[in-house]
């Protein structure tokens, strides 16, 4: 009975989980999925999608990151043509 015990509450490891957990961690931290897959080794994109997962914060994130790029374009565009910027 204390064999059974000890088997329930053993804590599995495998190496596989900390590369999940590594994965995943650039996910979260915005790391394009083309950039995981060339890191993890995956032949396809579509392995390295499963460890990017956009949160509504996320694609806030990305809408408000293009929006300081379009403004910057737009800026550097105006000040080439001689056009005053709102």
């Amino acid at each position: 009975m204390l064999k059974a015990a000890n088997r329930r509450n053993r804590i599995t490891f495998r190496l596989y989980d900390l590369r999940h957990t590594f994965l995943t961690r650039l996910g979260e931290v915005n790391t394009d999925p083309f950039t995981i897959q060339r890191i993890a080794g995956h032949s396809s994109i579509t392995m390295s999608q499963r460890y990017v997962h956009p949160t509504p914060e996320r694609m806030e994130d990305a809408f408000a990151r293009l929006e300081t790029y379009n403004q910057v374009k737009v800026a550097a565009t105006s000040n080439t043509l001689n056009v005053p910027v709102n």
